[in-house]
């Protein structure tokens, strides 16, 4: 394995680290049973922090990927492929009609205001720090494609601050579901900045270890992304082929529309 290949300068190392573990661990390149390298050496052949490195590792424990062994080191288990199972499983019980962009966000509705709630009242100062980095990283980012991935990355995040695998999955499972509809979401400065300023109380709150808060605030993003969607759904809008595919476009201020 040549571990020099994932090495990143992302500005939120510990997310690239952990997403292209984990696609090495769903492609099989690392399989059932590999054993990572240790902490030190693997930062050394990313050219990564030790920290980075264990917040990866956090990561890919929380989502059941790997098996930390006290005085044995790190595990790839099964899980990966039973999840994906899992997930094909769902898809084919409920059928895609059931799996609606408004069925999906009504079911975020329902499950993620009570995740930040848990992620203010057992976050620590790393979870924190992650949010964070997240939000300066989206904060600065012009592709609305990377911008989806690091919106997903920042509710992952807050699944992982709560402490329950099972929570993080649930946000994963959700995340895919929702395809496309998290990029279109992110088109256009207002909406990208409505979406930063929501996201940003929802960190707050979770800094500031208040529970109540940190779920009023995810409560009130997933409503706002809602009412975007089904707008979305009832009057499409056209797209300026001028523009680059994935390119988040300025739109004009209200006074020029």
């Amino acid at each position: 394995m040549d571990w020099t290949a994932l090495r990143t300068r992302s500005a939120s190392v510990a997310s690239v680290v952990a997403a292209r573990l984990e696609e090495l661990i769903r492609r099989g390149d690392l399989r059932d049973g590999s054993r990572l390298p240790p902490e030190r050496q693997l930062a050394e052949m990313l050219s990564v922090s030790r920290a980075s490195v264990r917040e990866a590792v956090r990561e890919l424990w929380l989502k059941g990927l790997v098996d930390r062994r006290q005085g044995r080191g790190t595990f790839v288990t099964s899980s990966a492929p039973a999840l994906d199972a899992l997930q094909a499983h769902l898809h084919e019980r409920l059928g895609q009609e059931d799996l609606t962009v408004l069925r999906v966000m009504d079911f975020r509705a329902s499950l993620e205001p009570a995740i930040a709630s848990r992620a203010a009242q057992r976050a620590n100062v790393g979870d924190i720090e992650r949010l964070t980095q997240i939000l300066d990283a989206m904060d600065h980012e012009r592709s609305a494609r990377r911008s989806a991935d690091l919106d997903a990355e920042f509710h992952r995040a807050v699944a992982a601050a709560a402490k329950n695998p099972l929570l993080v999955q649930v946000v994963e499972f959700s995340g895919q579901w929702l395809g496309v509809t998290r990029q279109d979401a992110l088109q256009g400065r207002r909406r990208r900045d409505m979406s930063l300023r929501s996201h940003r109380a929802v960190l707050r709150a979770v800094a500031a270890h208040d529970p109540d808060a940190a779920a009023a605030a995810m409560s009130q993003h997933v409503r706002e992304v809602s009412a975007f969607v089904e707008h979305r759904l009832a009057s499409p809008p056209e797209r300026n082929p001028a523009r680059g595919a994935g390119t988040i476009a300025h739109e004009p201020p209200e006074g020029a529309r």
